[in-house]
């Protein structure tokens, strides 16, 4: 979260504020590459560890074979998270919240959408409820990378001395955004708890507890973006 979202857009609203141009897209490349490592690193750990997470959160031996194979293909989809909240988090700092909530909207009616076409006309069931979360996904991510990059372009700079990537910045990255990390990182941890909790008893109330955490998360993140 640091990188991808919070920290990112700090540096780049700071730098685009003072005009610093160069400074500004120094950060832009410097979060996409340290979010790039990170990512690789996360999907590491889930291809390795997502037989003990699940459980350790005492997933239901009926709906274990289910619960790994979404995630499998979720975990592919991270590279589209983590550089969709690059993206949507520089628009913010550029002063432009109604696109990135607009791809949000599209994003999730599109997801909606595919999840019934894959789940009742394709009877992919569990996986056609992963695969249709990693197109939309994926889809949102190409289109923002895409218009995020045309906006950053037109940001003309005098003397191109934009770095690649840049220690320091990395550094003021980490450091703005360290307190809403913890943050984050204390809800999750807490809500594996709670899930692990919800778990035991049994499939029927795993699925309504994921259905109401699906439309909590539709709500907060509407209003977030």
């Amino acid at each position: 979260m640091c990188i991808r979202d919070g920290g990112c857009r700090g540096i780049v609203s700071q730098c685009f504020g003072a005009k610093k141009c160069s400074m500004m897209k120094t950060a832009v490349s410097t979060a996409c590459i340290a979010s790039a490592v990170l990512c690789a690193a996360l999907m590491a750990g889930g291809i390795l560890g997502c037989d003990a997470l699940l459980r350790g959160i005492n997933t239901p031996q009926e709906v274990f074979a289910d619960s790994k194979l979404y995630l499998d293909i979720y975990i592919w989809s991270l590279p589209f998270v983590f550089f969709y909240n690059i993206a949507t988090g520089i628009f913010s700092a550029l002063g432009d919240s109604k696109t990135p909530f607009i791809f949000l909207a599209i994003s999730s009616t599109a997801n909606i959408g595919m999840d019934i076409l894959f789940v009742t006309a394709l009877n992919m069931g569990v996986a056609g409820v992963a695969w249709a979360t990693f197109l939309c996904q994926g889809i949102s991510c190409l289109l923002a990378l895409y218009f995020v990059l045309r906006r950053l372009a037109k940001i003309r700079i005098e003397e191109d001395r934009a770095r690649l990537f840049s220690r320091r910045i990395l550094g003021e990255i980490v450091r703005i955004a360290l307190p809403s990390t913890l943050q984050q990182s204390f809800i999750s941890v807490g809500n594996i708890v709670i899930q692990s909790v919800v778990n035991s008893f049994g499939a029927s109330v795993m699925a309504g507890y994921s259905a109401a955490i699906k439309l909590n998360n539709l709500v907060i993140t509407s209003f977030t973006t």
